[in-house]
């Protein structure tokens, strides 16, 4: 009888036991169901000074740097003591390895989490890892430090100017650093349809005042062209440009803001215009090897990359202290930017974008390369179609075409040592260019390499009966027909892609034979 007794007790604590276990879990599921916290919501400072703690104000963001090497930890320290409670996050491509060893101070205020894709991890769950509460995020590089014990009074004046410019929408201000170059500002263009970024030294004048208690003012700032720029940001317009999708994170930001209307930086100036005293510093010496150094230089570039091909972009121009252009587009030894055609229209025309300028620049080699060819071998060829009418309107391609047509006297093509190889073999290549007998019918083609097929079409015609014909025709080309002899007897010189090229005499007339009346004052834009 006891035995039975202590066997119902104890059935009946199994029971608790699992009610309890059933209770908390139903509890949590509830509870992580629930919508997260709205920061637009999120007490902000008050434009008259008056401010909560910091650390209900900003997250500190540290989004790039390196697993292998890096000063995390010691970032994490300075920022918690000269912003006591502030919460940080730490954001790698995916969790750091070697683990972070974190002090027991700090493990209630930073948190680890991944910018990449888990098959274990529901979106509710991510969205949780990577949620930024407060309003603000400072945003910056692992070997970033305070500079001093008045950084956080600096960093409560921003924020009080940041909020008194919310109907202006200026949504950040970059800070000053140790660095020269994480300071100097640029004016930012970016030409979305041309897949270019042009950066220019961006002018000192028309600083915005800043409230006149602080004694500072502050200018126009599209972007800090360094890798170690340090930039203090509303977090609505952070998750607006899907942050954990590109590095490095400041220039990427710099660039999504530039192309959202309504997102402005700024960058502060002291009250006699001069620049202002470093807010932040760079630890110095961040990588112990030459080793590491190189490898962090080479893991930017890669990132760089990966960034720009996701924004569409192939080439930036900088007019700054840095200089020069970078190309991030095909070349000879890769496939063009674009796919195969289809109705004569480009994939990019698709897009909404023209000629990538790689493409364009390749296809404008390729053209002198050509033409320089059939100079030499006295060869009579004129430029024909829409090549012809982007010389007369401007001296270059037009800016969405992707090829080059020239017309040629057929009897001069065995005169002309590639195009009699090519008419003979089929294909011939000459310093890097290919040329070959066209698939499509009685014509040749001229690609920019074997890999980059950004190409001339060279069209040889014969005179019959006082016209000029020839033995292909594309019927969904309009332009494409026989033409009066006298048109190009004499050849005339016009200014096309840099270089003098030969093309019909009374050349607008002959356009006008072919595309109509007023086509070359009156162009037609894709999807006009």
């Amino acid at each position: 009888m006891a035995g039975a007794v202590r066997l119902r007790r104890g059935s009946v604590i199994v029971f608790l036991v699992l009610a309890l276990a059933c209770a908390a879990g139903t509890l949590w599921l509830w509870r992580s169901r629930q919508p997260l916290p709205d920061v637009q919501h999120t007490h902000a400072p008050d434009a008259d000074g008056v401010e909560p703690a910091m650390a209900q104000q900003i997250t500190l963001l540290f989004r790039d740097f390196e697993e292998f090497e890096n000063r995390l930890v010691e970032a994490a320290q300075a920022w918690s003591q000269a912003l006591p409670g502030v919460q940080i996050l730490i954001v790698g491509d995916r969790v750091p390895y070697p683990p972070l060893q974190l002090p027991v101070a700090l493990r209630d205020t930073v948190r680890i989490s991944s910018a990449s894709f888990d098959v274990r991890h529901s979106e509710a769950q991510t969205v949780q890892d990577l949620h930024i509460s407060t309003p603000y995020t400072l945003v910056l590089p692992d070997n970033t430090f305070p500079a001093e014990a008045s950084s956080a009074e600096r960093l409560r004046a921003t924020l009080v100017f940041l909020n008194s410019q919310d109907e202006a929408g200026v949504v950040g201000a970059f800070l000053p650093s140790s660095s020269a170059a994480a300071t100097e500002c640029s004016h930012v263009e970016f030409a979305v349809r041309n897949w270019t970024v042009t950066l220019q030294q961006h002018p000192a004048a028309g600083p915005v005042p800043l409230l006149a208690a602080a004694g500072r003012k502050w200018r126009g700032c599209d972007a800090v062209d360094s890798p170690h720029a340090v930039l203090l940001l509303r977090t609505p317009s952070l998750v607006a440009t899907q942050w954990t999708q590109f590095r490095p994170l400041v220039w990427g930001l710099a660039l999504r803001l530039n192309v959202l209307q309504g997102h402005k930086l700024v960058a502060p100036v002291s009250a006699d215009g001069a620049a202002e005293q470093p807010w932040v510093k760079l630890h110095p010496g961040l990588f112990s090897t030459p080793h590491n150094a190189e490898k962090s230089q080479r893991l930017l570039r890669e990132r760089l990359k990966a960034m720009y091909q996701r924004f569409g972009i192939k080439l930036v121009r900088r007019a700054t202290t840095k200089g020069g252009d970078e190309w991030w587009g095909c070349s000879r030894n890769t496939a063009r930017c674009f796919g195969t055609i289809v109705d004569d229209r480009p994939e990019y025309l698709q897009a909404g974008r023209w000629t990538p300028p790689c493409c364009m620049r390749n296809l404008h080699e390729t053209i002198r390369y050509v033409v320089h060819t059939l100079e030499a071998c006295s060869a009579r060829y004129w430029l024909e179609g829409g090549s012809l009418l982007g010389a007369a309107r401007h001296g270059s391609v037009i800016p969405w075409d992707y090829d080059a047509d020239l017309g040629i006297h057929m009897d001069d093509v065995d005169h002309c040592p590639p195009l009699a190889a090519a008419k003979r073999n089929g294909q011939h290549e000459d310093q890097g260019f290919v040329w070959e007998k066209a698939r499509e019918g009685e014509f040749y083609r001229v690609q920019f390499s074997r890999f980059n097929h950004m190409h001339v079409d060279i069209f040889p015609f014969y005179e019959k009966d006082g016209t000029m014909t020839k033995d292909t025709w594309f019927a969904s080309h309009r332009q494409d027909m026989p033409f009066p002899a006298a048109f190009i007897s004499p050849l005339e010189k016009i200014n096309f892609v840099g270089i003098p090229v030969s093309v019909p005499n009374k050349h607008v007339a002959f356009l006008e034979l072919k595309f109509g009346a007023g086509v070359v004052d009156h162009p037609k834009y894709p999807g006009d």
